[in-house]
């Protein structure tokens, strides 16, 4: 409860003690007095006026207690006062009268002059482009003015120190940023609040009291309690709410700039008053004494409020009674002929400062207009677009059974009038209907299109069926589609025969198709038909001293027997049977079995010894049978073969690999499956060989020496000398095997060299790499070079290359490999020259 209080005076002003200086000067600095020890404070002090000034401390305390105990009090010490340099800006200079081109900047005096710049990037100050940039000495107020409607600015400011005509800066800027308004709205303008409504520079939220009859400009906030309502409580559609509730509440919601281009303007809005987040009327009538909803007209677009010109619900007296407000959407009227010419922003406001009392304040559907008003009603089918009146509202944004509330502007020859649309959506109308078709024709009744029915429910939303309304109704059909294909299955004698079936008449068994004609539909009938024959004949086997029976009748002799019986449907069917009668002698068959094996069969157990055996056997039909075996046993079989092989062939006899002349024994398995003992005499052929000599020269290599059906020896590059290979050649000799040849090989060079020449080659460069070039530097005549030719040689004297040279160019090229070649020129004269060439 205490302060110190620091002011700076003329010094010929006085204060006398427990004077409320306070009110008389304005202080530099006010510390509370909760500090208990020394704390430094600084102030920087413009002085526009040059004088004598004096610094003055107060101590000020509310409080008794300082003034009768004798205790606390304030102490002050080591006082400077001296010149600085040009200093930052203490506070943020301030952006009012914020309109969609022009603004006003206004800053506090603390120095010389400010500088400031303008711009559209947040780094204004230091990089951004300045749209404005200049320095003021004299005001503390600079307007702005060629903005962009609905635009984001930066200001930036910083203090300017002059010293005659030289300026020193504060290297501090301060800066601030505002929105212009959007672009002032021309009449009609129409906000129905069903888009999301955006609170920048166009639609404003504030939050400040409005204290008696008039205020200026409001300051923006970005958050206050109105908000878009969808619920369609008040109102139906969607509209802007503001809970009016609490001791705090002050919100402002403010449209944008108008233009009021002539007296026949009006602004008519819809507005509701509910209890809290439902539709019913307010509980407690009293509990709102304090509340007020006020709509404010703002002449000068913003800058002025006052109650001149607004329209006020309140308790208190007023010619409209809050509590009055009805908890359905009401429309309300306000003629703004008086602002013919202005641009007006229009306000709606609601205050509440007591506890008591817990609302809903409903406004929608606003519109600003000139000229006449149509309340319209309309009534519309379900799942139709409604065109009329210049709404065009389509189908699928209107619900059946719903109200909606649209309003809409429509201008004919020059005259503008507002149609507010209050449209009911009829519910769908349902008829159901009940009805029969053939099965495979298409149905095409009270607007279906059925190629395929079936026994089902169909549902149309957009029958041909209409209501009282002129509607088109939803059209159930039941649809039944009888059956029309039928099976029958019959079984009759053949003395019933020919049986009439339709069209048809019918003698032998079988399936048959016939269709009906009926008092509806057509019927298919598939017949299957049984005819049972009178005469039938069977075939039977028995055992010898059997009998077989057919009705009364036994019959045990082989032969054909017939009986008369009646059938199951009562006809007489004659039974011709066909009896066979069984001996019990059974078959005989031989069986054989090798020398020490086992005989086995499905008749008998293991036999060894050969000869015939008898056993009795029933049949499958339960006769006794005797069969007879026969058993022959099987001697081992001998025998003996003769082969031939070459030398180093390999023989494969009873699994093993022969590679010797001899006599060999195998056993072996019959087709029978007996043993069998083969002798095989085998007959090693010998390998011939034979000794031959050979001389080839290098330039015949590769040489083909020979060649067989079966192999090909060819003789490769080599050098000079004599070399001794021995040569396989396949299936050569005479017996059909490999021969041997040992060949003395002499390998010379060939006698095509001439090493005899006219002279000596002049060759550069020698020594050269792989692929390189050599020149011929020999002094040649014209007529020499006419014609003339270069053979390579390589090291073993093989030629390798023969190049012609003309002309002036004797360069030789065609060294592919490492090594020692030779170089033989001969002229257009026939003279020969020799020469070397290394290749590294």
């Amino acid at each position: 409860l205490a302060y110190l209080s620091t002011y700076i005076v003329p010094s010929t002003e006085t204060v006398s003690a427990g004077e409320d200086a306070e009110s008389k000067w304005t202080s530099l600095l006010t510390e509370e007095y909760s500090i208990t020890t020394w704390k430094h404070l600084t102030k920087t002090i413009y002085i526009e006026t040059p004088g004598v000034y004096s610094l003055a401390f107060q101590w000020y305390s509310k409080s008794s207690y300082y003034a009768t105990s004798g205790k606390g009090g304030a102490a002050v010490d080591n006082v400077s006062i001296q010149q600085v340099p040009c200093t930052s800006l203490q506070n943020k200079p301030v952006v009012s009268h914020i309109g969609s081109n022009s603004a006003t900047l206004s800053w506090e005096r603390e120095s010389d002059g400010v500088q400031i710049r303008l711009g559209t990037s947040s780094d204004i100050a230091t990089t951004g482009t300045a749209l404005l940039d200049t320095i003021v000495t004299l005001n503390t107020v600079c307007p702005l003015k060629g903005l962009e409607p609905s635009t984001e600015y930066y200001v930036a400011v910083r203090s300017v120190c002059q010293s005659g005509e030289t300026f020193a800066y504060s290297p501090t800027w301060k800066t601030v940023n505002f929105k212009t308004l959007c672009s002032v709205l021309r009449l009609p303008y129409i906000e129905d609040f069903e888009d999301d409504v955006k609170y920048d520079a166009c639609w404003s939220l504030y939050k400040t009291l409005f204290t008696g009859t008039e205020m200026q400009a409001l300051p923006v906030t970005t958050y206050n309690a109105w908000m878009q309502a969808t619920t369609g409580y008040g109102i139906s559609d969607k509209h802007m709410k503001l809970n009016i509730y609490g001791t705090e509440l002050n919100d402002w919601l403010v449209t944008p700039s108008i233009y009021i281009d002539n007296a026949d303007a009006n602004l008519m809005f819809d507005i509701a008053l509910t209890d809290y987040r439902n539709s019913d009327p307010i509980e407690d009538a009293t509990a709102q004494a304090d509340d007020r909803f006020i709509v404010f007209v703002s002449p000068d677009n913003g800058n002025t409020w006052s109650l001149s010109h607004a329209r006020e619900w309140n308790n208190t007296g007023s010619e409209y009674v809050y509590n009055e407000i009805p908890n359905t959407a009401s429309t309300v009227t306000m003629s703004l002929a008086d602002y013919a010419g202005d641009t007006i922003r229009i306000a709606f406001y609601g205050e509440s400062t007591a506890s008591g009392g817990d609302n809903d304040m409903h406004i929608g559907n606003l519109q600003v207009f000139n000229g006449t008003v149509e309340e319209v009603k309309d009534t519309i089918c379900a799942n139709t677009d409604y065109m009329a009146h210049g709404f065009s509202i389509l189908k699928d944004n209107l619900t059946p059974g719903m109200e909606y509330n649209r309003s809409q502007f429509n201008t004919v020859d020059g005259v503008t009038t507002l149609y507010n649309l209050s449209l009911y959506v009829l519910p769908e109308a349902k008829v159901e209907v009940r009805d029969t078709v053939c099965a495979n024709t298409p149905y095409e009744k009270y607007g279906f299109q059925i190629a395929n029915p079936q026994t089902r429910t169909y549902t149309l939303s957009e029958g041909v069926l209409q209501t009282a309304y002129g509607c088109d109704s939803l059209v159930v059909l039941h649809l039944f589609v009888p059956e029309t294909q039928f099976n029958q299955q019959l079984t009759i004698c053949d003395t019933e025969t020919p049986y009439a079936f339709g069209e048809l008449s019918l003698t032998e068994s079988g399936v048959y198709v016939q269709t009906f004609q009926g008092s509806l539909c057509d019927s298919t009938v598939t017949l299957d038909l049984t005819v049972l024959p009178t005469r039938t004949e069977t075939s039977k086997t028995i055992c010898e001293g059997e009998s077989f029976s057919i009705g009364t009748e036994s019959f045990s002799t082989q032969g054909d027997h017939e009986v008369t019986l009646k059938n199951v449907l009562g006809c007489d069917s004659t039974i011709v049977l066909h009896l066979t009668v069984q001996s019990t002698e059974g078959s005989t068959y031989t069986g054989y079995v090798c020398q020490g094996g086992t005989y086995y069969d499905d008749n008998f157990p293991a036999l060894t010894e050969a000869g015939t055996y008898d056993r009795t056997l029933i049949s499958s039909l339960g006769c006794d049978s005797i069969v007879h075996l026969n058993l022959v046993v099987l001697e081992p079989q001998t025998s003996s073969i003769q082969e031939t092989i070459c030398n180093g062939d390999i023989y494969r006899f009873d699994g093993k690999d022969l590679v010797s002349e001899g006599d060999y024994t195998g056993r072996f398995t019959s087709a029978l499956g007996c043993d069998s003992v083969v002798t095989l005499h085998l007959t090693v052929l010998p390998t011939p060989e034979v000794s031959q000599e050979l001389t080839l020269t290098t330039d015949q290599l590769p040489y083909t020496f020979a060649t067989t059906a079966d192999s090909t020896y060819i003789i490769e590059e080599m050098r000079e000398g004599t070399y001794w290979p021995e040569i396989v050649l396949a299936n050569a000799a005479e017996n059909g095997c490999d021969s041997i040849v040992n060949l003395t090989l002499h390998i010379k060079l060939p006698e095509s060299v001439d090493y005899v020449s006219e002279g000596r080659l002049d060759i550069v460069p020698n020594i050269i790499d792989r692929e390189g070039t050599v020149f011929i530097r020999n002094t040649f005549t014209a007529s020499d070079k006419e014609g003339v030719t270069v053979e390579l040689f390589d090291a073993v004297g093989r030629r390798v290359s023969l190049q012609t040279l003309s002309g002036r160019d004797m360069t030789v090229e065609g060294f592919h490999n490492s090594g020692m070649y030779l170089l033989r020129v001969t002229d257009g004269d026939k003279r020969t020259f020799i020469g070397q060439v290394i290749v590294r």
